[in-house]
């Protein structure tokens, strides 16, 4: 990645992910750089995803898996046993492939998480419940009906409503892993409205297999193949003028 006077708000040092005996991710160091889009991109099975996930330790609890490396956070090394993922996951937020409102209503949606974390002010509440509506660009297709079920919304609308529920934690980092696959182009499109407008005030990390998305969204591009980090760079010089031909060969369709 071009070394420029960036502010990075996450580092990964020679991060791996293993399944077992099996290295899904191979010793990847990144500077994520703050309020910037990076998408993760390349083949199915490259090991992008698992990337993504171990970034707020998705992996740490689950059988079989172990993750060696670093991930640096705020001046800590996160990828240890001391830290308290339920506090961490507040900070860096993820939102699925497949939207996933919990069964309540809209308003609920939003204010549960909170509640559990302690907030039980009603006037604060609905303070968070418009603002971040706002943020996704949903508050005026549901502000008459925040009391119905978020099932009852369409599935871009549960996506952008799965987004207001991360940015009601106040993150500072926003993974995400295709948000937009299971969505028509229309509600794609809207979605990735509303990520290029957050993005001046948080940091965004998804994986896409759309390189067009990767393309038109991102500011940096992050190209992996068989779990290894091959390019990493400004999204403009990747799609131009990439450093390595498998990154070109992939961008151009002559992958595999």
């Amino acid at each position: 990645m071009d070394e420029t006077k960036t502010d990075y708000v996450l580092e990964t040092k020679d991060l791996s992910v293993f399944y077992g005996d099996f290295e899904a991710v191979k010793r990847v160091s990144m500077k994520i750089p703050q309020n910037k889009i990076i998408a993760l991109v390349g083949p199915s099975g490259c090991g992008k995803s698992t990337f993504l996930k171990s970034l707020n330790l998705m992996h740490d609890t689950a059988e079989g898996r172990s993750v060696t490396g670093e991930i640096m956070y705020q001046g800590i090394n996160i990828n240890q046993r001391a830290i308290n993922q339920y506090i961490l996951r507040k900070k860096i937020g993820m939102v699925f492939q497949k939207p996933n409102p919990f069964k309540m209503s809209i308003q609920k949606n939003i204010t549960f998480p909170l509640e559990r974390h302690g907030l039980h002010d009603k006037e604060k509440l609905q303070e968070i419940v418009q603002d971040v509506l706002i943020k996704v660009g949903l508050w005026e297709e549901v502000k008459d009906k925040l009391s119905e079920s978020a099932l009852s919304l369409s599935g871009g609308q549960q996506q952008r409503l799965c987004i207001a529920r991360v940015l009601a934690m106040e993150p500072d980092i926003i993974l995400m892993d295709e948000p937009t696959s299971a969505l028509d182009p229309i509600s794609t499109k809207t979605i990735e409205m509303t990520l290029d407008s957050l993005k001046s005030q948080y940091t965004i990390v998804m994986v896409t297999h759309n390189l067009a998305q990767a393309a038109r969204l991102s500011d940096y591009t992050a190209f992996f193949s068989y779990g290894e980090l091959i390019e990493y760079n400004p999204t403009s010089k990747v799609f131009t003028d990439p450093d390595k031909e498998l990154t070109n060969d992939y961008i151009t369709g002559d992958f595999g």
